[in-house]
């Protein structure tokens, strides 16, 4: 999850009754952050600040078809999608992954429950941002509230880029 926290955008996350929000070297921090070592600092905070407008989850969506799997055409995309080889967003490749073992027409198993096929975002027909916020606007939302956005390539190469806080 993410919060903006004075216009800055964090990891954040609920841990054990705690919120906290996490920022790695570079990112602004002051002296209310305590170091955990190697470059990540944490900072307990309270989810009613006004400081704090969104907190937020973030799910990135590519419209493609692929006859290893022709009832489905929205996959979820994102850097934490494993692939047995390196891709990067900023060449315009992601990382999609079915569940079943597929191989073959650029698909890789892991065994026998998921495959996956790096692909370029070229050949995706459409693009879309799903933002599920606890918090939007400096106010609380009970349930959560969803905002799905579709967005360019370009659009969604950055947004990408953007949440690797």
């Amino acid at each position: 999850m993410y919060a903006v926290i004075n216009e800055k955008l964090y990891w954040y996350q609920r841990f054990r009754g705690k919120n906290i929000i996490i920022a790695r070297n570079g990112q602004p921090v002051d002296d209310s952050f305590v170091s955990s070592g190697e470059g990540i600092f944490k900072k307990e905070v309270d989810t009613n600040s006004s400081d704090i407008s969104d907190i937020y989850n973030v799910h990135f969506y590519v419209m493609y078809k692929d006859e290893a799997y022709p009832e489905q055409d929205t996959w979820a995309i994102g850097d934490g999608v494993s692939s047995d080889k390196p891709y990067r967003i900023e060449d315009g490749e992601v990382c999609i992954s079915g569940f079943g073992a597929v191989s073959g027409n650029g698909w890789t198993t892991n065994g026998r429950d998921e495959s996956s096929k790096t692909i370029r975002l070229s050949d995706c027909s459409k693009f879309w941002v799903e933002y599920k916020y606890t918090k939007k606007d400096g106010v609380m939302c009970s349930p959560e509230q969803v905002d799905k956005q579709e967005v360019s390539k370009e659009e969604l190469v950055r947004k990408i880029v953007e949440h690797r806080v």
